[in-house]
């Protein structure tokens, strides 16, 4: 596609001032209503503003050829920017669920190497130390927001440890055809870096009425740590003494760092 000659306006240099200034309105939005963390880890976020100023001295730079024009300007490479623009703007940023995470994506992490795993089994990502910061409060571990996947590396890297402690752990039901009937996994969604890395975290839970609870509502676990044989494989699950309904937290990611 191309744009005829015009001898007022450099059309080149006006689209990429649009372009750049676009996206650095549309970062600068995101960051300020705190939707920036649906797309990217909080870490990524100063990176992000590095980026906003960058574009706007660069669209700076080009308006001084506005009045530049060109003898001919194609529009197609242009569309490659505008056409995500239109849909930053255009599609409401929300978080994601379950729906489109299967069983294998859960991140059950266990800390014995010699074990072999397959995409329903669990997976070895978990440093051997701990975190001096997590601690136990009258006995029972308090699974909350900012201390999500550090505890449940914790569990899993120490399960002798935590074995008969009371826990206490709020997440959203992920249910899959993997699982028994009286089996679910309170989960959150982890972002190690960004959107496309999301994948759901959490423990192995069995509940009698596990079968009842609808799939992705947020509901709050009250239960015992106990060590279980799931495949062949010693695992750390929760026997659930109760299931609650709870609030969606405001933020419904939790990040490693």
């Amino acid at each position: 596609m191309l744009i005829s000659r015009s001898n007022r306006v450099n059309l080149d240099a006006v689209l990429k001032i649009f372009i750049l200034l676009g996206f650095a309105l549309f970062f600068f939005i995101i960051i300020h209503t705190g939707k920036i963390q649906l797309y990217v880890n909080p870490r990524i976020v100063p990176y992000v503003k590095f980026c906003i100023v960058v574009m706007v001295i660069i669209s700076l730079f080009l308006c001084r050829d506005i009045f530049k024009p060109r003898r001919k300007v194609s529009l197609t490479p242009y569309l490659f920017f505008l056409l995500p623009l239109f849909m930053a703007f255009s599609l409401p940023a929300k978080s994601m669920n379950s729906t489109s995470m299967a069983f294998g994506d859960v991140t059950l992490t266990n800390t014995d190497n010699s074990q072999s795993s397959s995409t329903t089994d669990f997976v070895q990502t978990v440093p051997d130390t701990t975190d001096s910061a997590l601690k136990l409060q009258d006995d029972t571990i308090f699974v909350r927001d900012n201390n999500f996947v550090q505890w449940i590396e914790e569990i899993y890297t120490n399960m002798s440890k935590y074995e008969g402690k009371k826990i206490e752990i709020i997440g959203f039901v992920f249910k899959d055809k993997e699982l028994r009937e009286n089996e679910f996994v309170p989960a959150r969604l982890m972002m190690a870096c960004c959107t496309a890395d999301l994948q759901p975290m959490g423990l192995l839970c069995q509940y009698v009425k596990a079968s009842e609870l609808k799939k992705d509502s947020w509901i709050k676990v009250t239960g015992t740590i106990k060590a279980i044989d799931y495949k062949g494989q010693k695992t750390p699950a929760i026997k659930a003494d109760k299931v609650e309904n709870t609030i969606k937290p405001e933020n419904e990611y939790v990040y490693p760092y």
